[in-house]
């Protein structure tokens, strides 16, 4: 039986952001992904839009892998709800998936 005082460490924590905030900064370390539920994020950098994307999409993985700082900037288009993860997250989802 699961423990229901601790949080699932594993857990994506939804996040809600307003039209034209900041998601996440170019230069900022992070090890958290992120999947768009509902809205479109808007992607730069260096100040240039690079792309769009729309409820479904992930962003950030590659930084969870690179261990590197963002070389983007993301940037909410609409009302935008975005689960977070955690990178010990991806293991558990690919357990997930697998069954």
């Amino acid at each position: 039986m699961q423990d229901t005082a601790m949080p699932d460490p594993y857990a994506a924590e939804v996040r809600e952001y307003r039209t034209g905030e900041v998601i996440a900064a170019e230069g900022e370390p992070q090890e958290i992904f992120y999947v768009i539920l509902e809205g479109s994020v808007e992607i730069f950098q260096h100040h240039k839009s690079i792309r769009v994307l729309k409820t479904g999409d992930v962003f950030g993985l590659e930084r969870v892998f690179l261990k590197k700082s963002l070389t983007t900037t993301a940037r909410a288009l609409s009302p935008v709800r975005i689960a977070a993860y955690q990178k010990r997250a991806i293991g558990r989802i690919a357990q997930a998936g697998s069954r």
